[in-house]
């Protein structure tokens, strides 16, 4: 009888530890098949949309496109959609950069002169803004010069508009080199006008002169044809 129940406390204790241990494998398994079929891959598509609403909202990213999820689950399922919301973002952010850049464009368009490239009225309008909010500041450290080419009509009557247009941009480039730290604006057919500030207010009359000689130069130099000698008058005043 000992025996028999000796045996049957030995066969009691190994099933015992044989579903001990059979169950720990299993818990063990489950765990391990848990954590990678549901845990990790909840945890990238966490950590993923976290980096993504903390990084640039104004370029594409392709953060779930890269994500790879290899199970057939509602998980998987869950990243297809992450990926097509990515795509339809993406698409929308392109779509507001291209209309970006092209409102921008639009914008310096809108204040620039077509026939030489430089500011228009319209900036010079908004220019005034600016020093209106400048003296209101205290601000009253600036001039205006005004440049006027003179004989357009003269040159466009005989030699045609085109010839005009030449003359107009030959004494824009003029006036941007000698007032090179000023803005020029394009006020009107033959009319520019140069806000001058800091240096070029401060030495405005060794400017002026500077322009003139330019002038007296063109004027006399006998390579020219007749309609390339342009001329000007210039006039400035500093605000008091």
């Amino acid at each position: 009888m000992n025996e028999i129940v000796a045996k049957e406390r030995n066969y009691v204790i190994t099933t015992a530890l044989a579903m001990i241990a059979i169950t720990i494998l299993l818990l063990a398994f489950s765990l391990w098949y848990v954590n990678r079929s549901v845990i990790r891959p909840v945890k990238k598509l966490s950590e993923t949309a976290e980096n993504y609403c903390s990084e640039n909202n104004d370029v594409v990213h392709h953060a779930f496109e890269k994500l790879q999820i290899g199970s057939n689950d509602e998980i998987s399922q869950l990243l297809s959609s992450m990926k097509k919301m990515e795509a339809d973002m993406n698409t929308n952010i392109n779509t507001l950069i291209d209309t970006k850049v092209a409102l921008k464009e639009s914008q310096e368009l809108a204040i620039k002169d077509a026939l030489t490239g430089i500011r228009n009225k319209t900036a010079y309008d908004h220019e005034v803004k600016k020093l209106e909010a400048d003296l209101a500041d205290g601000f009253n450290e600036f001039g205006l010069a005004m440049v006027d080419l003179n004989y357009l009509k003269k040159t466009n009557d005989t030699y045609g508009h085109e010839k005009g247009n030449i003359s107009i941009r030959r004494l824009c480039m003029l006036v941007c080199e000698v007032f090179e730290h000023s803005p020029v604006f394009r006020i009107g057919g033959d009319e520019f006008i140069v806000v001058l500030k800091n240096r070029d207010y401060r030495g405005v009359d060794q400017l002026i002169e500077s322009f003139n000689e330019h002038l007296e130069q063109v004027q006399n130099d006998d390579t020219l044809q007749p309609r390339e000698k342009i001329s000007a008058a210039i006039g400035y005043y500093k605000f008091d």
